[in-house]
């Protein structure tokens, strides 16, 4: 009987505890979970103005809570939940580029394109500030240069926004981790690509304009013995093609000539081999998109002219005399003038040989008409 009033109270302790401990726990109440919004960044190509092709680039994205910190971060900043999206690619074409409006300042364009991170999937469940990193990649291109800072990361400020409801206060994206890095919501790339103009010009009293002149482009590069397999494409453009007939200046055929220039494009790897075309006076070649990190060299066959050649934009050149100009890498738009003279100072032998019958002439013909006069005034 003892036994089991002694359990009895036990019991009821236990249940008396229990009760005590229970309404604890119960107030210790939860914030109701919120969802984030769609946070969209910039992502930029940047182009000279007379570029008309990337070669088609694509760029590929992705994002994920990160617990990357840096000094000065508060303790309260954790990695942020799973579940948010991102655009998964940007691809930028030629139409992207031709269509891009030039800036005559910086005689750049850029291309513009929008990134969507969406947090919508994502539960916050507390205050705090939730990290998450954005990366890029280029999946395929050539000649690009990516932004310094190929990750960007967001901070999502969340806080208690009264009546025991959370909400989002802010949306912060920088360049790096740390809330004292720069604040940047844009990725700018660049490809990085140069023109190359080949202006042909002649001077003189026995040039011809209607001359067509040999001129040999080649694109080369630093490692030679390594061969240049980049299939990217040059634009060509300024020389005359569909000739139907030629003076007798020109020692090259039509059929040479318009085979020669008739190209729109080259690609690196035929461009390296060497291609010939045929210019006149005041007549110009312009290779575009020529991507960075190759050189040229650019030959004339002057025939019996007399040869100079100028080069302007990138000096820096390996090698240059009258009739060619070889840099083994071109840093910038560049022309290259050739000038061709030909001149022919008239003998002044010549000119006597002309002039002295010529006086003679004239000289008896004035000599008649005085005689003529004389005889009329006698028979007056």
């Amino acid at each position: 009987m003892k036994k089991k009033s002694l359990l009895a109270v036990v019991v009821v302790c236990a249940a008396l505890f229990l009760a005590g401990v229970v309404p604890v726990y119960a107030a210790d109440e939860k914030y109701a979970a919120i969802s984030g919004d769609t946070v969209v960044l910039s992502h930029v190509l940047i182009v000279d103005k007379t570029a008309t092709t990337v070669h088609d680039a694509k760029f590929t994205f992705s994002v994920a809570g990160s617990d990357a910190k840096a000094t000065g971060d508060p303790v309260y900043l954790a990695k942020g939940p799973n579940g948010a999206t991102i655009t998964e690619s940007l691809t930028y074409s030629d139409g992207d580029v031709a269509s891009a409006s030039a800036d005559e300042n910086s005689g750049r364009k850029a291309v513009k394109k929008e990134i969507a991170v969406n947090f919508a999937n994502v539960k916050f469940t507390d205050v705090g500030i939730y990290r998450y990193a954005v990366t890029q990649s280029l999946d395929t291109g050539s000649h690009i240069e990516l932004d310094d800072h190929s990750t960007r990361y967001i901070d999502i400020a969340v806080v208690d926004g009264g009546d025991d409801k959370l909400k989002i206060d802010s949306v912060v994206v920088r360049t790096a981790p740390g809330i004292a890095a720069s604040k940047s919501d844009r990725f700018t790339n660049a490809f990085t690509a140069n023109t190359l103009t080949v202006v042909m010009h002649v001077t003189g009293n026995q040039s011809s304009p209607h001359k067509y002149f040999k001129v040999n482009v080649k694109l080369t590069k630093n490692d030679v013995e390594t061969p240049i397999t980049d299939t990217a494409l040059i634009n060509v453009s300024g020389p005359d093609s569909g000739l139907f007939s030629l003076t007798s200046a020109t020692s090259y055929g039509v059929d040479a000539i318009n085979d020669a220039n008739s190209i729109a494009t080259i690609t690196c790897q035929e461009l390296a081999q060497g291609h010939v075309f045929y210019l006149r006076d005041d007549q110009s070649l312009v290779l575009t998109d020529i991507p960075a990190g190759y050189g040229y060299s650019v030959t004339e066959v002057s025939e019996d002219y007399n040869p100079a050649v100028t080069a302007v934009g990138d000096s820096d050149y390996v090698k240059k005399s009258d009739v060619h100009v070889i840099d083994d890498r071109l840093t910038s738009h560049t022309t290259i003038t050739f000038i061709n003279t030909r001149q022919a100072d008239v003998s002044t032998g010549v000119m006597l040989a002309v002039a002295v019958p010529g006086l003679l002439l004239l000289t008896g013909v004035v000599g008649t008409a005085v005689i003529l006069s004389r005889k009329r005034k006698g028979r007056q």
